[in-house]
């Protein structure tokens, strides 16, 4: 919903109770006026009741519809990317052939794409691809080291676990410490890659290599794609800092919304275990009469800002971003 919608929802959270209980004060003037208030507040509990079960199957069903969402879109960019560098492959020199060879990487694509180019992509099939352009500029030492972060990436299947964190992050919106998390994950895999290269090479080549890379051409599906600039200003300050193992850590506003969504599921959760049927005669039709139809008016405005009051605790829920601070 758009911010209109939600500023109309926040006010109805404020401008509801006030409406009640001015009918309230109405109702108690006559008798057949509390009558009608008191029959209206028990419609709307009762339809109440059965409202823990539908948000439970609402949040079930948007985590499920998020899921394959953004499963598929992750996995149709991923084909995107090798599909990319496939279209404009051109034979590898003979000294990358062997180099790959030597990092065990199985399934390597040099592409004439005028561009810096350096990544890991595949959910299933992991390949490697490097630009010619790239091969040209870099040293051999600083090549090998490139080669060397990719196939890490390629032989732990770091595409595959980054897009499954990536969705789980996504789908996950009530709990926004998840999206979090992906980003710290990623990061982890790109200096465990890092540190793979700089055992074998050095700093001074894997820091050449990052410098060649600073202005790229990014490919498309970041999220299942590894290597390359990914998060580049944040492993140049490992690389170059004292310390290679930076500590990260969650955003605050990310852990106090966390915590709260994982209230409201605890609470629904309790509501349907130990919540009471909900009878049909709660909700039998009434005759249209001037007092039924009160009774009905009132009893949606209860309806009405109960939902409100819902939709503004989701508001919050996904109010925010999920960067992740580097210690």
């Amino acid at each position: 919903m758009n911010g209109r919608a939600g500023r109309v929802a926040e006010g109805l959270v404020f401008t509801v109770p006030l409406a009640v209980l001015a009918a309230a004060a109405v109702a108690a003037v006559s008798e057949s006026g509390a009558r009608v208030f008191l029959d209206a507040c028990a419609r709307a509990t009762a339809t109440l009741a059965s409202l823990p079960t539908v948000l439970v199957i609402a949040l079930t069903g948007s985590i499920a519809g998020l899921t394959l969402w953004h499963g598929s879109r992750q996995a149709r960019l991923s084909r995107e990317a090798v599909r990319l560098a496939a279209r404009h492959a051109v034979d590898p020199p003979p000294q990358v052939a062997a180099l790959a060879r030597r990092l065990g990487i199985r399934r390597l694509s040099v592409t004439s794409l005028p561009s810096n180019l350096a990544y890991c992509a595949g959910l299933l099939r992991p390949t490697v691809v490097v630009s010619r352009a790239l091969v040209a500029t870099l040293t051999p030492a600083a090549l090998e080291a490139v080669l060397a972060h990719e196939a890490v990436h390629a032989r732990r299947r770091h595409p595959l676990r980054q897009g499954i964190a990536h969705v789980l992050g996504r789908a996950l919106w009530i709990v926004p410490a998840a999206g979090a998390l992906a980003d710290i994950r990623r990061l982890r895999f790109e200096l465990a890659a890092d540190r793979a290269a700089v055992r074998r090479t050095g700093r001074r080549p894997l820091a050449e290599a990052l410098l060649a890379l600073h202005h790229p051409v990014s490919p498309p599906g970041p999220a299942t794609v590894a290597g390359g600039a990914s998060l580049l200003s944040l492993r140049i300050d490992a690389l170059t800092g004292e310390d290679t193992h930076p500590r990260l850590r969650l955003p605050t506003g990310a852990v106090v919304r966390s915590l709260l969504g994982v209230t409201v599921v605890a609470l629904l959760a309790l509501l349907v275990a130990v919540g009471p049927d909900v009878r049909e005669n709660a909700l039998t039709p009434m005759p249209m009469d001037a007092p039924a139809t009160l009774d009905m008016a009132v009893a949606w405005v209860l309806r009405i800002a109960a939902a409100a009051g819902v939709w503004t605790v989701a508001r919050m829920l996904s109010r925010g971003g999920s960067r992740v601070p580097l210690r």
